[in-house]
């Protein structure tokens, strides 16, 4: 699905934009995650069944093997923002069909308010993710700083999402934060002036300096006669991997589309591990 995306924006809308994609329980603070097995396969899913792939023995694995993998009849235990929800069967992955054959589904109905399917018995909320004023003046001059090293200059600030937590457990809080100006994203196709944007950044402590990095965004420095941007939204924070470490779950949508994008921290970064969606 992150080709059918990419070439979607590709063939539809990214000429003349900076397009930026960095390839970055019962409740919280129980006991430690149970260490899954190295061959049993750890299935995930949106909260209305799309396939974003699996996780085997500490390795990803993308959406269309996984699909291969599985038989039907897996269990997923589903997660709202701060809290697991309950347990669901699906069943076995089938395509979507037109317009996105590659987009594999799953037959289930996760309880209301979720945000993931995990098929895994441990903990993926081990530490909680706090939801922060989006008024604060230091992380607007933090977005202003990235937009204008990336050739927005004079941005206009709006941040949607200030969200805080120890995503790999080694004590200090990564801070991660969303932003975004278009004139409207859900009318087709349409004229985009210079300064427009959607991004997703980063801030985390790396040797005792704090570091800011994208995680994903679209930009657009200069005007674009037509295009159909894609926003993104943290969706939320959990250990889809069982070891401990959390991940970033980006959603995204443009005028006749949407995903759900899974990004794993690697070192002072995150980048893209996970992905599913479809669009026309």
């Amino acid at each position: 699905m992150t080709q059918l995306r990419n070439w979607f924006h590709k063939k539809s809308i990214c000429s003349g934009a900076l397009i930026v994609a960095i390839s970055l329980s019962t409740g919280i603070g129980e006991r430690a995650p149970a260490a899954p097995t190295s061959q049993v396969i750890h299935p995930i899913i949106s909260p209305t069944g799309e396939l974003l792939g699996a996780t085997r023995g500490g390795k990803w694995i993308l959406q269309d093997k996984a699909a291969r993998l599985l038989t039907g009849g897996e269990s997923y235990q589903a997660y709202g923002i701060s809290s697991r929800l309950g347990t669901a069967r699906g069943g076995k992955p089938v395509s979507m069909d037109a317009p996105c054959p590659d987009q594999m589904t799953v037959s289930t109905q996760l309880p209301a308010g979720a945000v993931i399917g995990v098929g895994g018995a441990w903990n993926a909320l081990p530490r909680p993710q706090r939801r922060e004023s989006t008024k604060q003046p230091i992380y607007k001059a933090v977005v202003r700083k990235a937009l204008i090293a990336n050739g927005i200059h004079s941005p206009v600030i709006h941040i949607d999402q200030i969200i805080r937590c120890d995503l790999d457990g080694d004590g200090a809080d990564e801070v991660l934060i969303s932003a975004h100006r278009y004139t409207d994203n859900e009318r087709g196709f349409q004229p985009m002036p210079a300064g427009g944007y959607s991004l997703v950044l980063m801030r985390k402590l790396v040797r005792g300096k704090i570091k800011t990095s994208i995680v994903t965004a679209e930009l657009y420095p200069k005007p674009k006669p037509e295009s159909a941007p894609l926003t993104y939204h943290i969706d939320g924070l959990y250990d889809l991997m069982g070891n401990g470490k959390m991940q970033i779950i980006i959603g995204w949508r443009y005028y006749e589309g949407s995903g759900m994008d899974v990004y794993a921290l690697n070192g002072a970064e995150a980048h893209q591990v996970l992905s599913s969606g479809c669009g026309a």
